[in-house]
């Protein structure tokens, strides 16, 4: 929501025109981490649990007694306010970073001069680049919708097996295979194979 004019907001339940609870709502729908307090004497179990579960932050039953307690919590209500506000900051920095780095990756990935292919540890495709499609001439929804190790024809002498149980034991694995287009045409290719600790490997 939008910035509040001040730190903290001390309510009581009973007001004219509106009460507490309904003051609080209201705020809520412009200002979401505001501290909001209810000092009253017209308390009860329901109308606590009604006032935090609409997000108000403090509940003190009058008459107040301690006029430094008072002081003492309200501070604390307003210390954690900007906490929250300060770590939602933050979360929404890295978030916006994570969000431009996977672009910048997404960018690098199509525009790539080599096939690349993203699949599962079963070998089902989870994604691939332009390049790829091209090479096997399958659109990109058709080929997420098979099996990579389906594609290799283990033909010819120089055709060796692609063994993803070893890739448990290596970094990355070369081989030389021939794919097969969707044409029917066998494509010669040198295919480098990383797979990553969650199990999905990158062809």
């Amino acid at each position: 929501g939008a910035q509040a004019p001040f730190d903290l907001v001390l309510l009581d339940q009973m007001m004219p025109e509106m009460d507490g609870l309904e003051t609080l709502i209201s705020i809520r729908e412009r200002h979401l981490y505001l501290p909001v307090m209810m000092l009253t004497a017209h308390g009860s179990i329901t109308l606590v649990v009604e006032f935090m579960r609409a997000g108000g932050t403090d509940f003190i039953q009058k008459p107040l007694v301690d006029i430094e307690l008072l002081q003492l919590r309200m501070r604390r209500a307003i210390r954690a306010s900007e906490d929250l506000q300060q770590a939602i900051a933050q979360r929404e920095q890295v978030e916006e970073a994570l969000r431009e780095s996977e672009e910048r990756y997404r960018t690098l990935v199509e525009q790539a001069p080599d096939g690349i292919f993203l699949a599962t540890s079963t070998g089902t495709c989870l994604d691939v680049n332009a390049r790829g499609c091209l090479m096997l001439g399958y659109t990109r929804q058709e080929l997420l919708n098979m099996r990579f190790p389906d594609l290799i024809m283990n033909e010819g002498s120089e055709a060796t097996p692609l063994r993803f149980e070893d890739l448990r034991q290596v970094d990355f694995m070369v081989s030389t295979q021939q794919l097969k287009r969707k044409d029917g045409h066998l494509l010669p290719v040198e295919i480098s194979t990383k797979m990553f600790p969650d199990g999905r490997w990158q062809s």
